[in-house]
């Protein structure tokens, strides 16, 4: 299946009908009867496409839709700020950033749901990840020892990032949040481009593969600077476990919160902890 079709529509005069192909807001007069799918328009090819939502954020990010969708995301200029929580599907596919963006997490969730890696900001790009929702929000997550970090959406209470112990069996996490994210290389972000993290945490993300694997939260190619309150947390890289035959495992996993292979990484400020290989 695919995550998302374009719809053929035929444009006449008349009452509640549409005759101009440029406006923007004529997907809001169509529906879908595919479940957890909706009408979106593109303004890249001026079409409606049918789409569920994590299609639409893709589509956002990649410069495709350039207007608010009620609901789902605020859209001022370069902003792309979240309304509500995003998680992957069977079909969907890596958000790719073209362009400038700047993504306001606003305290939600992205969650690739263990599919792919969650974000990759292309040759070129930009984006620039922010968090106005950073006081309003609280995620919980199920502690993992060396390893990554699950999203518990049942949770109502859990230690605070800062007083971990190795007893903790749920960890609180405040503000927007990108996770369930897995690729041998960047299970968070992958970055060709420049990638600015000043709020928001990655966590619960991993590099994991049968050879060698890269960065589990950030894996960089471009220019990436932390700073602020950004966090990279509960990551790992790690490869499938190898028996050598003289009593060790191979383990080929490097950078679990990040692995700069080119270019450059500032840290000014936020926090890296928590991560394994």
């Amino acid at each position: 299946t695919k995550p998302y079709m374009s719809v053929g529509v035929t444009l006449q005069s008349g009452a509640g009908v549409f005759t101009n192909k440029n406006d923007t807001n004529y997907a809001s007069k169509f529906s879908s009867d595919d479940a957890g799918k909706s009408v979106f328009y593109k303004n890249s090819d001026k079409k409606l496409y049918i789409m569920n939502a994590w299609g639409a954020l893709a589509s956002a990010l990649s410069g495709e839709i350039t207007t608010t969708i009620d609901g789902l995301f605020d859209i001022t200029g370069t902003t792309v700020k979240l309304l509500t929580d995003f998680t992957a599907a069977d079909g969907d596919t890596t958000l790719a950033v073209t362009g400038t963006k700047v993504l306001d997490l606003n305290g939600h969730v992205i969650n690739a749901n263990s599919k792919f890696g969650a974000i990759k900001v292309n040759s070129g790009a930009t984006l620039t990840i922010t968090d106005s929702g950073a006081t309003t929000a609280t995620h919980y997550f199920n502690y993992v020892k060396d390893g990554a970090w699950t999203l518990n959406t049942t949770a109502t209470s859990g230690t605070a990032l800062d007083a971990i112990t190795d007893s903790t069996t749920t960890v609180a996490v405040p503000g927007g949040v990108i996770t369930g994210g897995v690729a041998t290389m960047g299970g968070g972000i992958y970055n060709a481009g420049t990638l600015t993290m000043t709020a928001g945490t990655i966590t619960g993300c991993y590099a994991q593969g049968s050879g060698a694997v890269y960065g589990g939260g950030v894996y960089n190619t471009g220019t990436f600077t932390m700073s602020g309150t950004a966090t990279i947390t509960g990551c790992y890289a790690h490869t499938t476990y190898e028996y050598n035959g003289n009593g060790h495992d191979d383990v080929t996993g490097y950078g679990g919160g990040v692995f700069i292979s080119a270019g450059t990484f500032t840290m000014a400020g936020g926090t890296i902890t928590n991560c394994y290989c």
